[in-house]
């Protein structure tokens, strides 16, 4: 992923975060917002974090452990935000590498105690 982290620095379409106590946090994209839950696994060190780029207007590459995003519709535009795909995958030569592609009912952006990578495309509706 260094590549599409270099390229994506200062740009704004990069948010990283990690877990300092067991709420939550926002973040903000252009189109989009993104809920961080951490995850509450005992024991477990270190605890959640990670990183989402926003790799077009409606795709991202999410990254980390101990944690779920959930999209969400900016602030007053009165839309609901749902998953046009969630692919597993990983990348080589900076180049991303689709793994298995997940079925509707397998929708979740969750990630375990285990270091994760996935890339989700997104759309808005009413």
């Amino acid at each position: 992923m260094s590549e599409l982290i270099l390229a994506s620095q200062g740009t704004g379409r990069m948010k990283g975060f990690t877990q300092y106590d067991s709420g939550g946090e926002n973040l903000y994209f252009e189109q989009y917002d993104v809920t961080i839950h951490y995850l509450q696994n005992a024991g477990c060190t270190p605890k959640g974090g990670g990183i989402i780029i926003q790799t077009a207007p409606d795709e991202f590459i999410l990254a980390g452990m101990n944690f779920r995003a959930e999209f969400l519709a900016k602030k007053g535009e009165g839309k609901l935000v749902d998953y046009l795909y969630i692919e597993e995958g990983g990348f080589q030569d900076g180049q991303w590498l689709p793994g298995r592609r997940l079925n509707g009912d397998e929708y979740n952006l969750r990630f375990g105690t285990g270091a994760y990578i996935l890339k989700c495309g997104v759309y808005k509706y009413q």
